[in-house]
C-alpha cells in the first residue's frame, strides 16, 4: 500500500513537471508569434501613414 501510493505521488510528480515544461513552450512559441505579427502590423500602418503624409 505504501509502495503504491509512493508510485502515484512519483507519477503525478512527474505528469505535473511534464505540464509545466511542455505549457512553458508552447507559451513561448505562442508569445513569439503574436510579437511576429505585431511587427507585421506596425511596419503596414508605419508604411500607410508615410504614403497619406506624402500626399
Amino acid at each position: 500500500m505504501r509502495g503504491s501510493l509512493l508510485f502515484i505521488v512519483a507519477l503525478a510528480g512527474l505528469m505535473a513537471i511534464d505540464q509545466i515544461v511542455w505549457d512553458g513552450r508552447y507559451s513561448r512559441a505562442t508569445w513569439r508569434e503574436a510579437k511576429e505579427q505585431a511587427n507585421s502590423v506596425r511596419y503596414r500602418v508605419e508604411y500607410w501613414v508615410g504614403d497619406i503624409v506624402r500626399l
